[in-house]
């Protein structure tokens, strides 16, 4: 029985070792389990923690939100599984096809201008100097016209009109009375004959009337010149006055060809400059011309002036009104210019923006770039985009609106008020900034005086000041990636020797230069906002200055006193 009883309880107790253990590793598995998934959980929370950045300059990280301390714009989120920027866009290749993506790659001159040459379009005109109106020399009615065909040849000496004038009667009959006083009077009869002769009578004729005692009854109009009837503007029955124009001859044995030339291209022309001239009409032919004019003012609603070449033209090749194409040498330093077609810019009020293909795959990402003139259907670029990078030309604004729909950064998101926002500094670091406020401000005059020396120089002196600021103290990330991107601003205005791109990149450093103004403390100077509503392509352009007053260092003289302050920055003394 007790025997019994003890194997009862061997048999209980392997039960409760057996149950022991399979709680035990039930618990156990599900212990790990929750270790492992809390791990993982962990894992994956620091793999995805937030990320911000700006959608205009990508180079700016931070861990939390914010305002991107280069533009101003409130940061977004970066994407988490660290494939696309957050920026960059992908479309299928069905959506490629249906929106007719094309692409372009960024060039700088084509191969032709490496010597550094550009290319103006314009037209052959008339030698203005070689052009004769042929008028009528007293009050006359027409009695036939001998050239009727716009074109026609003539040669000099050639006639061209038959006039009435009663006047001539009249004079001829004083011509006949004073010939037979002639020995009494003198004077009365040179004076008869001297009035002929203004009515371009040739003593010829005036002898043959004296002689023949004939009046006589119509006045002949002889060319002035050999050359081409270019207009005709009275016809047979016209009563015409005297001075009044008859015909204009043209010689067209030299021809000029006029072109209109921006403001960054006049310093590639002085006069009596060769430049090679061809036309649409004869392409194969190269016409060799001489610079014979630059028009001093400037038209201010193209911005351009003009600039005529004078070509010999002896075989008559060359038809005023003809389309015609310039190229210029001379422009070496600006060969590594880029250039981009005028359809790949969105505009964003004041910025321009493309997309670019980074890789061989449907990826499209946001760029924001500087742009300069306008010419021949392809824009400048100063800024934002390398040489060979591929970019949209067509299909943009369907890009930008799959980047809405995503709610990516697109064209419609970006804000232009947001720009210019305050840059705020620790206490006592701002007073390191005195010398590089002072050589923005000599950047300034350099640009209102048009001395693009003295503005490498001031950029060099900012720069360099900047640079010894920042480095008084430590800065965090985001203040680093501002002062950095300003930096590379001004050292582009250093390295660069057009004056009108120079002008391009103040734009934009002197939108930096206002945000660090607002958060300067350590200064007595009140600074003021200033606009110019006509710079930056009619789109405006503020700038910084320590006067009221305004000078525009836009456009120098040119127009100076254009703008207005639209604000004051007053420091914020304790």
């Amino acid at each position: 029985m007790i025997e019994k009883n003890n194997a009862v309880m061997k048999n209980k107790n392997l039960l409760i070792a057996i149950a022991s253990v399979i709680i035990g590793l039930g618990i156990g598995y599900l212990l790990a389990e929750t270790s492992s998934g809390e791990s993982s959980a962990d894992h994956l929370h620091d793999s995805h923690e937030a990320s911000w950045t700006c959608s205009m300059h990508p180079q700016i990280m931070a861990t939390e939100a914010g305002s991107c301390p280069i533009c101003g714009m409130d940061l977004i989120k970066a994407d988490g599984d660290g494939a696309m920027s957050n920026t960059q866009i992908k479309l299928s290749e069905n959506a490629m096809q249906l929106a007719d993506i094309q692409t372009y790659v960024v060039s700088s001159t084509d191969a032709e201008n490496e010597k550094g040459v550009i290319e103006l379009s314009g037209s052959i005109e008339i030698n203005s100097k070689n052009k004769l109106t042929q008028a009528a020399h007293i009050d006359a009615r027409i009695e036939q016209i001998y050239i009727n065909t716009l074109g026609e040849r003539v040669v000099k000496n050639q006639k061209l009109a038959s006039l009435y004038a009663p006047e001539l009667i009249a004079a001829q009959q004083e011509l006949l009375t004073a010939s037979s006083l002639k020995e009494l009077q003198p004077e009365l009869y040179n004076a008869v004959r001297t009035k002929l002769k203004n009515w371009k009578l040739s003593d010829v004729q005036i002898d043959a009337i004296e002689s023949s005692q004939t009046l006589i009854e119509t006045f002949t109009v002889y060319a002035d010149v050999s050359g081409i009837v270019t207009k005709i503007n009275a016809k047979t029955g016209d009563y015409v006055k005297k001075g009044q124009s008859l015909f204009e001859v043209s010689d067209l044995s030299t021809v000029w060809a006029v072109f209109d030339a921006y403001e960054n291209q006049v310093g590639a022309f002085e006069l009596g400059q060769n430049i090679e001239v061809k036309t649409q009409a004869f392409p194969r032919e190269t016409f060799m011309a001489k610079v014979s004019f630059i028009d001093p003012i400037f038209d201010q609603q193209s911005r351009t002036l003009e600039v005529r070449a004078e070509i010999r033209n002896t075989n008559g090749m060359l038809k005023p009104g003809m389309f015609a194409m310039a190229a210029i040498e001379g422009m070496t330093e600006d060969t590594e210019t880029l250039k981009i077609p005028e359809s790949a810019v969105l505009w964003t009020g004041k910025r321009s923006i493309v997309y670019v293909k980074p890789s061989e795959e449907a990826v499209f990402e946001l760029r924001e770039i500087i742009i300069g003139t306008l010419n021949n259907g392809q824009y400048e670029v100063y800024g934002g985009l390398r040489l060979g990078e591929e970019i949209v030309i067509n299909g943009s604004f369907t890009v930008d609106a799959a980047a809405q729909l995503q709610a990516k950064p697109s064209m419609m998101s970006l804000k232009e008020e947001n720009i210019s926002q305050r840059i705020d500094l620790s206490d006592g670091f701002d007073a390191y900034f005195h010398p590089f406020f002072d050589a923005y401000f000599d950047l300034k005059d350099a640009l209102v005086a048009s001395n693009r020396d003295l503005a490498q120089g001031a950029a060099d002196r900012a720069q360099n000041s900047m640079q010894k600021a920042v480095r008084k103290q430590g800065l965090d990330q985001q203040n680093k990636a501002y002062f950095e991107g300003l930096s590379e601003q001004l050292a582009q205005i250093k390295s660069q020797t057009d004056l009108e791109k120079q002008r391009d990149v103040f734009r934009l450093v002197s939108e930096e230069v206002i945000s660090l103004a607002k958060g300067i403390k350590d200064t007595d100077a009140n600074y003021y906002v200033q606009y110019c509503p006509m710079a930056n392509n009619n789109k405006g352009a503020n700038w910084l200055s320590t006067e009221r007053l305004i000078a525009n260092p836009y456009y120098g003289d040119m127009m100076l006193r254009c703008g207005k302050v639209t604000d004051s920055i007053v420091a914020d003394k304790p």
